[in-house]
């Protein structure tokens, strides 16, 4: 059986375009398919104080952080016994005795490369 060559060209340019047609279709509906989905709303931070927002790194932090909402006179405080200074935590008076009350003999003496002076931290050389 013969075809004829103006039915083929025909069939040919409508299985083309039924072709494109399904390509356009699946294209569309594999785009859709594979699309990320949409991000829900953004979750708090499990480390976020829920009094001001602000986010902190550890539960520990968020913690200490806590004590700043908190009524000053109602709050524990520590006292250094030799200035009488006041601090909100253990960790603050810690500090405090560690870096201003550091006995001569045992403090370190870091001199700036440039000028001389001597500082107490290599932070306070930079």
């Amino acid at each position: 059986m013969k075809q004829n060559t103006t039915d083929s060209a025909f069939l040919v340019q409508e299985g083309a375009e039924n072709a494109e047609k399904q390509l356009d279709f699946k294209q569309d509906s594999e785009e859709e398919d594979f699309l990320p989905p949409e991000p829900e709303p953004a979750k708090r931070h499990p480390f976020q104080c829920e009094i001001c927002d602000k986010i902190l790194t550890t539960k520990q932090n968020l913690k200490f952080h806590a004590l700043v909402h908190e009524d000053p006179t109602k709050r524990e405080t520590f006292r250094c016994e030799i200035c009488e200074g006041i601090f909100k935590s253990r960790v603050a008076l810690r500090y405090h005795l560690k870096t201003q009350h550091v006995p001569e003999n045992e403090r370190k003496k870091l001199p700036c490369p440039t000028c001389g002076r001597i500082f107490k931290s290599d932070e306070g050389r930079k």
